[in-house]
């Protein structure tokens, strides 16, 4: 009897023991389930904040290159409206000189650019340049190939002197400002 007793009281244990186990799976398969859709939620969640992000990250890229484009565009235009305010001053004061010459004198000024240019053919070289110096100016140092081409244009009807010689130094051409004549 014993034995029957023996193998009855396992019996139930091995019976309570798959019970309990049978419980504890009927619960922690659906909280498993559970824990997995809540996780799939959870990822699909963070996917959708993490595009959302990517988004909000593009568009400020844009906005900045925006504002980066309107800052240069109005560094530009303060540039530009410096100019204007520059060249507007000096066509007033270029013009106060205009006002101020006689004219008889009016008629051998002549406008280039920003500058006026005076010629005569009554002086020599040193002459001319002091009648330059007294009016606060000098004579005409040629730099640009368009000042070349004005400067050649109004001498085709007459002669007058340029701001260049070799005084100090024989064969070393000289501008009165001081720089070395370039070909070219």
């Amino acid at each position: 009897l014993n034995t029957a007793g023996g193998k009855c009281y396992r019996l139930t244990v091995v019976c309570v023991l798959l019970l309990l186990l049978g419980v504890l799976l009927l619960t922690a398969v659906p909280v498993l389930w559970i824990k997995l859709i809540t996780e799939r939620n959870l990822n699909k969640q963070l996917q959708q904040e993490r595009q959302e992000l990517q988004n909000l990250n593009e568009q400020f890229r844009q906005e900045r290159e925006e504002l980066l484009n309107q800052t240069k565009l109005q560094k530009e235009r303060n540039g530009l409206l410096n100019l204007k305010r520059q060249l507007q001053q000096e066509r007033d004061e270029l013009q106060s000189i205009l006002d101020a010459l006689d004219m008889q004198d009016k008629q051998r000024w002549t406008g280039f650019g920003s500058h006026l240019y005076y010629f005569s053919e009554l002086k020599n070289w040193d002459e001319s340049r002091q009648a330059c110096r007294d009016r606060g100016a000098d004579l005409a140092i040629i730099n640009t190939k368009e000042k070349q081409e004005f400067i050649v244009k109004q001498l085709l009807e007459s002669r007058a002197w340029i701001g260049l010689s070799d005084r100090a130094k024989e064969g070393e051409w000289k501008w009165v400002d001081g720089t070395l004549l370039t070909s070219g």
